[in-house]
């Protein structure tokens, strides 16, 4: 007898799928599957001639993460020029926020957007405080005795201070990484 049903089902069922083009029906031969692009070989180095210096050059002028970039680095005059230690301070600023806040103080999903939001340093500081005062005070619950709630405003107003010292647009008032130190060495 001759090969059953089930046996020439499961064998259709198994064969590699086909496409038709046109009145053409492909297979798996190999000519019928896509090509890729065959890559180059590299060439050998030829030590014939003169070597060229190689100048490395930073791949974009901007350095960073835009969402943590300060305000002086976004203006179009050269920004590599404008990296400072108040530049470290704003990313710390950004750090600050966002340890607080679980989020970042400037997000927008268009960038144009989000970069005139840092130039003018557009950020949330009432729900910072809301969330200092959550973390710092007890958000108003009256728990504790007098002692703690003082220490919790004291270190509610240090963090606000220190924010907005870090997040000041121009770099010439922003605190500087000494003085975060020694406002948050003073909690």
């Amino acid at each position: 007898m001759g090969i059953s049903a089930t046996a020439t089902a499961t064998a259709t069922a198994t064969a590699a799928p086909t496409a038709t083009r046109g009145n053409t029906i492909l297979g798996t031969h190999p000519h019928n599957t896509p090509r890729t692009p065959r890559r180059t070989p590299l060439k050998p180095h030829n030590h014939n001639h003169r070597q060229q210096s190689i100048t490395p050059t930073l791949p974009d002028p901007l350095i960073g993460s835009l969402p943590y970039i300060a305000p002086e680095i976004l203006r179009p005059i050269n920004p590599v020029t404008r990296l400072s230690s108040v530049t470290d301070t704003w990313a710390f600023g950004i750090m600050v926020f966002a340890m607080v806040c679980l989020k970042l103080p400037f997000h927008h999903g268009f960038e144009p957007r989000l970069k005139l939001m840092i130039l003018n340093s557009e950020f949330d500081l009432d729900g910072f405080k809301e969330h200092v005062d959550q973390l710092c005070v007890g958000g108003g619950d009256g728990q504790g005795d007098g002692k703690e709630k003082k220490e919790g405003e004291k270190a509610r107003d240090v963090l606000v201070e220190v924010l907005k010292g870090c997040l000041e647009k121009d770099p010439e008032k922003r605190m500087s990484m000494k003085e975060v130190v020694r406002l948050l060495s003073g909690l």
